[in-house]
């Protein structure tokens, strides 16, 4: 509730969670509400990139499997390239 408008429909605020407190400015001067994370622009690249492995993750650990399983799969995806 206390992380900016922007912040809240973001895409990846499930991922990063608005960063850490320390890492937010006081307000952003313009609407009084408080400001984003100074380090949001690196956390939306860095999530928007590993997301898709990030669910692929999840999934093989949801089916009882070894989350570093991906590892084979993106060396995989990475010689096909």
């Amino acid at each position: 509730a206390q992380l900016p408008a922007k912040c809240r429909s973001c895409d990846v605020l499930k991922l990063c969670w608005g960063g850490c407190p320390k890492d937010r400015f006081a307000g952003s001067g313009f609407s009084g509400e408080n400001a984003q994370n100074y380090l949001c622009a690196g956390y939306y690249e860095f999530y928007t990139h590993i997301r898709k492995d990030l669910i692929k993750m999840a999934r093989l650990v949801a089916s009882g499997r070894e989350a570093a399983e991906i590892m084979g799969q993106s060396r995989k995806s990475a010689d096909a390239d």
